[in-house]
């Protein structure tokens, strides 16, 4: 009696793996294809923008025989550059010391034909102010009157954003459309389908604004001329979809 109810149920559950296993072959025959496969695309974005606002780096030198004359003479020499500067339109916020130093300085030559080594003949101090200038049409007149004043240095210029967020914003949005574009180019080329996106990750090597050489915002302003041109704000995003067999 054991045997027989074993043996039937040893054929009842050989029929239900039988019934479920069809059942599960016919659900894959119609179930729509699912992804297999990933495929990442690196998208670039750029865009042009003309810079409202530079950064200027002037410097300030002074020279005397002991450390502490040197340093005297360049704090004085300094005044009247900032009181230039501060006249100018400039606020306390746009200026700031970027760097003070002071070091020894040295003979070029032997002394009497004699070679003795480096020889100290006095000492130089220096600092370097930092300035925002957010008024681009007055800049060429401003660095005309921080030479005139005092201003020993021109240590650079960069033109910039002064909120380059929508720049930014813009050149992300550009990245991301850039990887769509290429992902959907390999698929269609590879014969498949565009999945759902599976990643976003912007990368490395872009978002600060840098200067171009397009000159085409060209400023005559009274003094020294100056060419602002173009910024480029640039976004690098990877995008990984999945792929749909066809």
């Amino acid at each position: 009696m054991r045997g027989r109810v074993s043996q039937a149920m040893a054929m009842a559950a050989a029929v239900c793996a039988a019934a479920l296993w069809g059942a599960g072959m016919a659900a894959a025959q119609d179930a729509p294809a699912g992804p297999t496969g990933e495929i990442r695309a690196v998208g670039e974005g750029s865009v042009l923008s003309v810079p409202d606002m530079a950064l200027v780096r002037l410097g300030v030198e002074a020279r005397a025989d002991d450390p502490g004359a040197a340093m005297q003479a360049m704090s004085e020499a300094t005044r009247p550059v900032m009181d230039a500067l501060k006249k100018a339109g400039i606020a306390e916020r746009d200026m700031r010391t970027g760097q003070l130093s002071l070091r020894p300085d040295y003979a070029d030559g032997p002394m009497d034909g004699r070679d003795e080594g480096p020889r100290i003949v006095g000492h130089v101090a220096s600092t370097t102010i930092e300035v925002r200038v957010r008024d681009l049409s007055a800049l060429g007149g401003l660095l005309d009157q921080a030479v005139s004043v005092g201003a020993t240095r021109f240590d650079g210029l960069d033109f910039m954003l002064s909120d380059p967020s929508g720049a930014r914003d813009a050149a992300l949005a550009g990245a991301v459309a850039d990887a769509v574009r290429k992902a959907r180019l390999m698929a269609d080329a590879a014969g498949v389908g565009l999945g759902r996106t599976l990643e976003i990750v912007e990368e490395g090597g872009g978002g600060m604004p840098r200067e171009t050489m397009a000159m085409d915002a060209m400023r005559a302003a009274e003094g020294v001329p100056i060419a602002a041109g173009e910024t480029e704000t640039t976004a690098r995003v990877g995008v990984t979809f999945g792929i749909v067999q066809p």
